[in-house]
Formats: C-alpha cells, structure tokens, sequence
C-alpha cells in the first residue's frame, strides 16, 4: 500500500479554502492547512486529525517560507494549493 500523499492549501481557514483542505482529508491526503488563525484552526480542525495547521499569510513572504518548511516536517509536500484572492 503507498503512502498518503500531502498537500498544502493555502487560505484553509474558511471559505473555499476550508473546504478544499476538508476535501482532501476526507479523500485520504495528509493536509497542511496554511491560515492566518492558528487559535482558530486548531479548534475548528480538532476533530480531524489528517489536517495540521500552520500558520500562513499570503501577504507576508516570512510566513510563506516558514509555512513551506513546516510542511515538509510534517510530511513530504506533493501538490500546493493556493485558495486566496487578493484584492
């Protein structure tokens, strides 16, 4: 059997974003939830373990780059999502 595969959507603490990220756990994928919300997510996604928040602002190139290596400690990222609109 393969291992689960991994991916991190950015803008996963709500609207589309949350869905998608809800999606892909439910599919079986290893989710790297990026939100702005760490208190939040951790609330909003207790009761699904194949979601792991960290924290992400698309605005904010430090926090992109942190997020990005979080997630590879978390497991090995195959596919990244990005679920944000900046106006």
């Amino acid at each position: 059997m393969s291992s689960p595969r991994t991916v991190l959507v950015t803008g996963a603490g709500r609207g589309i974003g949350r869905a998608v990220a809800e999606q892909f756990a439910d599919a079986g994928w290893i989710v790297v939830a990026g939100v702005r919300d760490l208190e939040r997510a951790a609330a909003d996604f207790a009761d699904r373990p194949g979601i792991a928040a960290v924290h992400l602002d698309v605005t904010d190139g430090a926090t992109i780059a942190a997020a990005v290596v979080e997630a590879q400690t978390v497991s090995p990222t195959h596919l990244t999502l990005t679920t944000v609109l900046l106006v």
